[in-house]
């Protein structure tokens, strides 16, 4: 076709043939009833395949496939309406005069230079019905917009590649990765941008969004299957909703109000990623959903960057409902408490690398995950951080960065004493709340608001690194015009200014410096074990107390008391015990010590003006 506007039809176009089609369920393909031959016409475009320089269009009651490659090329548009399909997919039946097969059925997965490939450029793809795609790669090179009411996208054993004219090419050339990063997070006239909204796309093949494509995922995306979803650097992928209602010959209308992202997941659009899961080496932001990722999610490159704005992003695997650790041995506090990763079954790893991941909503890691932050995390907003009970979070960096001859460029930080060039870590927002397993490795990762570890698999773990205890308040002198008496006595009570912080559970094996903050009141219930090289830091104005949970967890009800709480005076044995060696602790703030036993191996220096150390019903050694 060569300027010219290619029409597929069918006799019946002016009845809307699905009307009283089951939409609600997501799992079930919307795929026209082709069993009604009165309602839908067939297509077929085989052979050679079809070379367009003009308009295809695919109208109601039409069901286009595409079994030779389409290219679509030149000025013109590809349209689906409502109620036609078009399909994608290959020939690979061939056989010779005896009816033996000449080509094996392809490996999607392993062979995809031998699958037919289709490629729309030209002006773009504007489909308000139904694209399925199956055994094929289907390249959208430029702007594909998929919604409506009706809208829909399947794929089965295909690729499809969300592309631009200028993917050839290094769309970032001459910048630097952090700009590049925040050039991504703006709608930008470079990039072409791909919209899968209406009911969404059901995948069960791969998804690739190539260097200058931003593919806006509105409708729900549901990726099952073997397939993998791939981004390069450059590229862009915005997980997202559409929050109102299609209206008759306006189009989209929105909501007065969008749902309150905090309230619930009920009334959000979720997105779900299983298969072989997520590799991106460029952008990936979410807003206004929850998204789901069961496979194993992978951000990592010099531009790889992930933003969310009040939304939920879950961390998953795809055992979540299976409780690993129920027969681990817990009751040795000197071996860490790690998920075993050794059993792929168990454990999916997900990675947070590159340039970090900004969070203004909430973090979700749950059980069965092992999630590595190894690009900054900075978690703004109103959003919560949580580990269930069998996940993991890693607080780590990255360090060997190499040439092109593979020297490194970069020696691994001295965390005692190069703590500038470490990777930053910082939780604020709602807080913290963990149930499961947090590691910190050659790093530095602050605690801005209340952070809770507490539940019986509840355990923290720290080498080589810094954890902050801090408050929002930290920046400021918390205790000005408060003479250092009446301000010891003070963080004695419970104070509303200050942000409590709890370590309990199986406690915390430091290997690494713990600072608390003017401002922060961290309570250690469970056991602090404290060795290696680093120190404890209190400046003025913070609080720790050592003490101890004599009871049990109750399932359904939490914390359970003992009705009596052991005797301090009648030996250690019953009492939690601390350990802090290492380089001691340095203390100008309040130190509280309640029905513990607490052992100052490394040297206790506390010393300043508001400096002040209470016993309670304790022994100090």
């Amino acid at each position: 076709s060569i300027n010219a506007t290619v029409v597929f039809t069918s006799m019946r176009n002016a009845v809307k043939m699905a009307s009283d089609m089951e939409e609600s369920g997501f799992a079930e393909r919307r795929l026209l009833q082709t069993e009604d031959g009165k309602d839908v016409i067939n297509h077929l475009c085989g052979g050679l395949g079809f070379h367009s320089e003009g308009n295809i269009s695919i109208e109601d009651g039409a069901y286009t496939t595409f079994q030779g490659p389409l290219n679509q090329t030149g000025q013109g548009m590809f349209t689906v309406t409502e109620e036609a399909a078009a399909r994608f997919t290959g020939k690979y039946d061939k056989k010779d005069s005896a009816g033996r097969e000449l080509m094996a059925m392809p490996d999607f997965l392993k062979d995809r230079a031998s699958l037919v490939q289709h490629i729309i450029a030209a002006w773009g793809t504007r489909s308000a019905g139904n694209m399925s795609f199956d055994l094929s790669v289907t390249t959208f090179a430029a702007s594909m917009i998929s919604d409506g009411k009706k809208a829909h996208m399947d794929s089965t054993n295909a690729t499809v590649v969300f592309s631009s004219y200028s993917s050839g090419g290094d769309s970032t050339s001459g910048v630097d990765a952090a700009s590049s990063s925040r050039r991504l997070l703006q709608a930008d006239e470079d990039l072409t941008q791909h919209i899968v909204g209406g009911l969404g796309f059901l995948s069960k093949g791969n998804i690739s969004i190539l260097a200058g494509a931003d593919t806006v995922f509105e409708g729900r995306l549901n990726h099952t299957g073997l397939g993998r979803v791939d981004l390069e650097a450059g590229a862009r992928a915005l997980f997202t909703g559409f929050y109102g209602d299609w209206v008759a010959d306006m189009g989209k209308k929105l909501l007065a109000a969008r749902p309150d992202f905090m309230n619930g997941r009920a009334g959000l659009t979720a997105h779900f990623i299983g298969g072989e899961g997520v590799k991106s080496a460029g952008n990936i932001t979410y807003d206004m959903a929850v998204t789901t990722h069961e496979g194993s999610l992978i951000s990592d490159g010099e531009e790889a960057f992930m933003n969310s704005i009040n939304a939920t992003v879950v961390f998953t695997s795809m055992r979540n409902a299976v409780k690993m650790a129920s027969d681990m041995e817990e009751s040795g506090f000197a071996e860490r408490r790690l998920l075993q990763t050794e059993d792929g079954k168990d454990v999916i790893n997900h990675l947070c690398g590159g340039l970090g991941f900004h969070s203004e909503g909430n973090i979700s890691i749950e059980d069965g995950a092992y999630t590595t932050f190894q690009g900054p995390l900075n978690q703004t907003g109103q959003g919560m951080f949580t580990v269930t009970e069998e996940a993991a979070a890693r607080f780590t960096g990255k360090y060997d960065k190499k040439d092109s001859a593979g020297r490194e460029l970069m020696a691994m930080p001295d965390f005692l004493k190069d703590r500038a060039s470490l990777v930053q870590h910082i939780i604020a927002a709602w807080g913290t709340r963990s149930a499961g397993n947090m590691s910190f490795d050659l790093s530095v990762t602050t605690f801005a608001a209340s952070m809770i570890s507490d539940g019986k698999k509840a355990h923290m773990d720290s080498t080589n690194a810094t954890v902050v205890f801090s408050s929002y308040s930290s920046g400021g002198d918390s205790t000005s015009g408060v003479d250092a008496a009446s301000s010891s006595r003070r963080l004695l009570q419970a104070d509303e200014d200050l942000t409590q912080h709890i370590v309990g559970g199986l406690g915390f094996l430091s290997k690494g410096n713990i600072s608390i903050l003017a401002g922060a009141d961290t309570v250690f219930e469970g056991r602090l074990n404290h060795t290696g090289l680093g120190r404890v830091d209190l400046e003025a104005g913070a609080r720790a107390l050592f003490t101890g949970f004599y009871g049990d967890w109750v399932a359904d009800m939490g914390k359970k008391l003992l009705a009596a709480r052991p005797d301090f005076m009648n030996g250690r044995a019953g009492l939690t015990a601390h350990f802090i060696g290492g380089e001691g602790v340095k203390s100008a703030g309040n130190i509280t010590y309640d029905m513990a036993v607490t052992t100052h191996e490394g040297s206790l220096i506390s010393d300043g003006e508001e400096a002040f150390m209470n016993s309670i019903n304790a022994t100090v050694v």
